[in-house]
């Protein structure tokens, strides 16, 4: 049985989705991105930033800000899979973790 949403973030799909998303970047953790390894860094915190900015949008009074917060998100997700790539070209080896992962985050 599942437990109704909370806060009003949690009822959106973008959020769930950026969720999924950053439990997938948690899992690359590897010895090849050890923490302090820059681009794996930036990965964590843009994703992060995503699940951050889909909240504090989803809990705005203000079409403006809500609309800020949604925008910063996008931003951020862009970033993601600019990080991703480079990540791949970096470690060749988990260039199929990868595509694995992202092929799973879009079904």
């Amino acid at each position: 049985m599942s437990q109704a949403p909370y806060h009003p973030h949690e009822k959106l799909e973008a959020y769930q989705a950026a969720l999924r998303f950053y439990r997938f970047v948690i899992s690359l953790q590897c010895p090849e991105l050890r923490k302090g390894q820059r681009t794996y860094d930036q990965l964590v915190d843009a994703a992060e930033s995503m699940l951050r900015n889909i909240a504090e949008g989803a809990s705005s009074t203000s079409a403006g800000r809500q609309g800020n917060f949604y925008s910063i998100s996008k931003a951020s997700a862009g970033e993601s899979a600019a990080c991703l790539d480079i990540i791949e070209i970096k470690f060749p080896k988990l260039a199929t973790r990868i595509a694995v992962g992202r092929q799973d985050l879009h079904q």
